[in-house]
């Protein structure tokens, strides 16, 4: 049942030009309910859907198949995992039922914000987990391809992950308490690439270790 309100100005600039989207707060492609009637700039829905899809058809891509999330396209029915066998490296498609749902998370330091550490831009990455909903998967494949150490490689760019869980904070909280209510936003350059001070708002508290047998690029060079 999707829920909605009507906004009226874009959440992210405060235009008022037309026309004016409606804002998912968590975006259609996670099966999202809550909708931001007219909420979102051409502009800056531009910023916005950028960085959503990036995050959408690379980071979840597995774990958004398997559980098949709403998408305006086809969910791949395969993915390539890199295996060892017989000392030799090589990329193997294997199927969203065989491998399931895949999430991996990255474990940060506290925002800055809050813990008061010197800060001066970007966010500090401290670990990984991986987060499955087939727990054998990876011990199953390993058997059926006769290989070791399967694994994959996730390509966090240019904060796109960071700045969509900030950007659905703030959503929700535009849908829960009104746009009126705020009287700045600190948040709000970092959620459209305007600045590089996502680590002063954002940060986690010490994740569950999942299988550790994966790559994580964390690609920071990439901020424009």
């Amino acid at each position: 049942e999707t829920k909605s309100v009507h906004i009226g100005t874009c959440i992210y600039c405060g235009s008022t030009q037309k026309p004016l989207t409606d804002e998912h707060a968590v975006p259609y492609g996670l099966s999202g309910r809550w909708v931001l009637n007219k909420a979102s700039c051409l502009a800056c829905q531009n910023i916005i859907g950028k960085f959503e899809r990036d995050v959408l058809r690379n980071i979840m891509v597995s774990a958004r198949a398997s559980v098949k999330t709403k998408t305006r396209h086809k969910h791949p029915k395969k993915i390539p995992i890199k295996i060892i066998r017989n000392g030799m490296t090589s990329i193997e498609n294997v199927s969203i039922e065989e491998l399931g749902g895949v999430l991996t998370l990255l474990e940060y330091k506290s925002p800055a914000f809050i813990d008061k550490r010197p800060y001066t831009k970007g966010i500090d990455v401290v670990g990984a987990c991986l987060v499955s909903n087939n727990k054998d998967a990876f011990k199953t494949l390993s058997k059926r391809l006769g290989a070791s150490s399967p694994s994959f490689t996730v390509d966090y760019k240019e904060q796109n992950f960071e700045r969509l869980i900030c950007k659905i904070a703030y959503a929700m909280s535009v849908y829960k308490f009104g746009l009126e209510v705020f009287e700045r936003v600190f948040v709000l350059p970092s959620i459209l690439n305007q600045t590089d001070d996502v680590g002063m708002w954002l940060g986690s508290l010490p994740p569950c270790k999942g299988n550790t047998d994966i790559e994580v690029i964390y690609n920071i060079n990439n901020f424009n």
